[in-house]
């Protein structure tokens, strides 16, 4: 079989290979005309932030399904405009702020080169360029990561004199202040790669590339910190000597959420890089290689400017998943392999571009990973892509949201309910120190904790999907303690130059705290006596003041005072409290045990006396006092002055008002005897102070007035009351109402008082009737004495008419009506 022949069935078997274990990458997503990105990822949200170099450096925002969501030239990096062969700008996500930090460079002026540093601010804009480098010979190369502190953590390499090998250089900045550099790391080529990732425990890992031509393979150098970059100690060569013999570099490296940390680098053997040329995936568990295994197969990989192997490395969460991207030459094909046993056996490859970056590794491909999904941005023909491949259903992630702040000894409620998974999440638990530790499992994203010390650390969440998938996320939380709340108990009292036994506490919201007590003893600012329960004496009496102060082992304090009453024998006697009731109210009981200390006696040994009252009455019974008034309408004020009295007639005193306010009192009537007369005689005059008693007020003050009249006239003047008919005729009874009213206008009434008039018969009245003249022959007209005719006790169809007088006329009677005849046609006369 010829040499053609041979190499027909390898690509064959290749090619079977890529079919059987093909990845579904989607489709190119544009990113824009370019070179050189760099991308991170928010391993919450998804959403990727890359940087790309077109004329300047652009930022770009997708979301985790690829779709572009801004995209924009940062300009104070605008001088950043190459990329290429002069590598590129760097970019990460900030987990505190969830916003991306940014490392560009400027090229001064020959090959000498600043670097800077920004972060992107709230409202969109960046911050003021922090320059970290300045004027250093190719340090072009420059590579930034950020932990969970919002600290961000800096490698750059430059030449060193030994071109075209150098010095790499760790910065650390904390809220935009560099506060560690950690300067010549080595060995390191300016040509090649220098990688940096932090892990989830803050932990720093660097790798530095620096091929040569050297039989036992040169260095791939790998340093990290376990302190967050306080130190950077080198931990190990990783190649191996055995399989990487040569040109050893394009290294890169990833830490995933477990903290397990992958490396890939590329080896072209010795001689020249005429030997094999591999791409080598490295696994550390801690301090521990785990595993170097050749991903690429023999002769894959094509001639190279320097080395072999440009490859980026990728893993989920768990490390399970790895993804290796890269390059079968300088600019040549874009590949993927994928492994789903941590890196130990590799799937075929898969094409993804037919071109991809230039010479060395300087304008690069890079792939990362979110859960179980592989973001590959690449640069290729003069522009910038993005595909992305989910190996398996992702894990849940687990947003632990906040930050979070609080108090010691008050709850915190925390929210996990923006975590998201592939299938429903099913179980969120909760460590609340960060301690490794689950303290609390539910089916609930709400979950509320109360701290019982100040904590300043990470709440570890993880959430567990239907699937059984897991994820893990963390927040921030602060919580300050609360100072503890000092009780000196009190008031105290005791005689001089006798112990007085003090007796102090405190509460305090923090349940972890530990506290200590100590006295002020003479208030002199000093807290001289330590402990919780003390005694004291004092050689004078008085009213003495004694402070309490409490510490809690947080630093928390707080003070409280009590006073001491220091008396020379005698019962020590407190105000009683004034009363002041109403006019008819009691006065309420005087528990005089309340007031009176007396540190030789028992209260019931104290003997009580009252004095200073005049109306009030005082009886004191098994020392409570009882105050009583004369009556029911007293009204006025009395200070007693009450003593105690001990068994050796020392005696304290005090003093207490009783007051009564008057209440106005509704005037008091008595009933007014009925009345009856005769048509036309007179009631009798009322005099009504007869029929009203108030107390508060004379007769004079009484307003008196009448209601109910129809037929009756009332009047009354100085309290005397006239009854009279309005018409002399009318009789009848009426029933009358009297209203007494005070000057506060309390009133009362005598009610239905009766007045009666019986009728007398009076006889019919007729007035005088207008003469009639008429002409002989002609007829009187009728006379109607209806018109003329009044009774005030009878109707006047009642009355009878009778005429007299007549002699010639004769008169015709109907009722009052009247016809007067004349004897003849021819009479005349009167």
């Amino acid at each position: 079989m010829n040499r053609h022949a041979l190499r027909s069935m390898l690509w064959a078997g290749l090619l079977f290979a890529h079919l059987a274990f093909s990845q579904d990458w989607t489709d190119p997503v544009l990113i824009g005309n370019g070179y050189t990105p760099d991308f991170d990822i928010d391993p919450v949200t998804g959403t990727l932030y890359v940087v790309h170099h077109n004329n300047g450096l652009i930022y770009t925002e997708i979301d985790a399904k690829g779709i572009v969501q801004l995209q924009e030239p940062i300009a104070v990096a605008s001088g950043d405009a190459v990329g290429r062969y002069q590598f590129g700008a760097a970019i990460a996500h900030d987990p505190k702020t969830g916003r991306p930090h940014v490392c560009y460079r400027i090229n001064t002026t020959g090959d000498l080169y600043d670097v800077y540093y920004i972060r992107r601010k709230a409202d969109g804009t960046w911050t003021a360029p922090l320059r970290i480098v300045k004027a250093k010979p190719r340090a072009y190369s420059v590579r930034l990561d950020v932990d969970n502190n919002g600290v961000a953590h800096i490698v750059h390499g430059e030449v060193d004199g030994d071109e075209p090998f150098g010095v790499a250089t760790y910065i650390r900045i904390n809220n935009g202040v560099i506060d560690q550099t950690v300067p010549g790391l080595t060995k390191y080529r300016v040509d090649d790669r220098v990688e940096l990732s932090v892990g989830q425990d803050n932990s720093v890992h660097v790798v530095l590339s620096s091929p040569d031509d050297l039989a036992g393979g040169s260095a791939v150098t790998y340093y990290a910190s376990t302190d967050g970059g306080a130190t950077l100690p080198k931990y190990a060569d990783i190649h191996d000597a055995a399989t990487a013999k040569g040109r050893n570099g394009n290294a890169d490296v990833v830490v995933d959420k477990l903290g397990n940390v992958h490396f890939a680098y590329g080896s072209a053997g010795f001689p020249n890089a005429s030997g094999p040329r591999t791409l080598h995936y490295v696994r550390y568990a801690g301090e521990t290689k785990i595993r170097d295994v050749i991903v690429t197969e023999t002769d894959e990989l094509q001639p190279w400017h320097h080395g072999g192997g440009i490859g980026s490395v990728a893993a989920g969460d768990d490390g399970k998943f790895v993804v290796m991207a890269y390059t079968i030459t300088d600019g040549g094909q874009l590949r993927a392999r994928l492994s789903s046993d941590g890196g130990l056996n590799w799937s075929g490859f898969t094409p993804l571009a037919s071109q991809c970056g230039g010479d060395e590794s300087r304008d690069k491909h890079l792939v990362r990973g979110r859960n179980n999904t592989f973001y590959l941005v690449y640069p290729s023909s003069k522009a910038v892509y993005l595909r992305i491949l989910k190996a398996a259903n992702d894990a849940p992630v687990a947003n632990a949201g906040g930050p979070y702040s609080g108090k010691e000894g008050t709850a915190i409620n925390f929210d996990a309910s923006k975590s998201t998974g592939d299938v429903p999440i099913v179980l969120y638990r909760w460590d609340w120190t960060g301690d490794g530790v689950y303290d609390d499992s539910s089916a609930s994203a709400k979950r509320s904790y109360t701290y019982s010390d100040n904590f300043t650390g990470f709440a570890k969440l993880q959430v567990k999907g239907q699937d059984g998938l897991r994820g893990i996320g963390q927040a921030q939380v602060t919580v300050t303690n609360v100072a503890p709340v000092a009780e000196a108990g009190g008031p105290y009292t005791g005689g001089i130059n006798k112990a007085i036994a003090l007796s102090g506490s405190a509460t305090d919201a923090g349940a972890a705290d530990v506290l200590s007590f100590a006295w002020d003893l003479d208030n002199n600012g000093t807290f001289e006596k330590p402990g919780q329960n003390v005694n004291v004496t004092f050689a004078s009496a008085g009213t003495k003041k004694v402070k309490l102060q409490v510490k809690d082992d947080d630093g928390g304090v707080s003070v409280d005072s009590a006073n001491v009453e220091v008396g020379s024998g005698a019962p020590n006697v407190t105000k009683i409290p004034d009363q002041t009731i109403q006019e008819g109210q009691k006065f309420s009981d005087i528990v005089l045990d309340n007031y009176v200390t007396d540190f030789d006696h028992a209260d019931n040994l104290i003997a009580w006396t009252a004095s200073g009252q005049v109306k009030l009455v005082v009886t004191i019974t098994n020392r409570i006092a009882k105050i009583a008034v004369p009556d029911s309408e007293f009204v006025g004020t009395e200070q007693i002055t009450f003593t105690a009295k001990d068994p050796e007639n020392n005696s304290g005193v005090t003093t207490a008002t009783f007051k009564v306010n008057g209440v106005n009192d509704v005037p008091q009537v008595t009933a007014i005897a009925a009345q009856r007369v005769n048509e036309g005689k007179p009631f009798e005059k009322i005099n009504l102070d007869n029929f009203v008693f108030d107390p508060d007020h004379a007769d004079a003050q009484i307003t008196w007035s009448a209601s109910g009249q129809v037929n009756l006239i009332v009047s009354i003047v100085n309290r005397i009351a006239t009854i009279a008919p309005a018409d002399s005729e009318w009789a009848g009874t009426e029933r009358i109402d009297f209203i007494a009213k005070d000057p506060q206008n309390a009133q009362a009434i005598i009610p239905q008082v009766r007045f009666t008039i019986d009728p007398l018969n009076d006889p019919p009245r007729i007035a005088a009737v207008p003469e009639q003249i008429i002409n002989r022959g002609s007829t009187f007209p009728a006379l109607d004495l209806n018109t003329y005719t009044k009774d005030p006790d009878d109707p006047l169809a009642t009355l009878e008419l009778t005429v007299s007088g007549n002699v010639e006329l004769a008169p015709v009677i109907n009722g009052l009506l009247v016809t007067v005849l004349t004897p003849n046609a021819q009479y005349t006369g009167s």
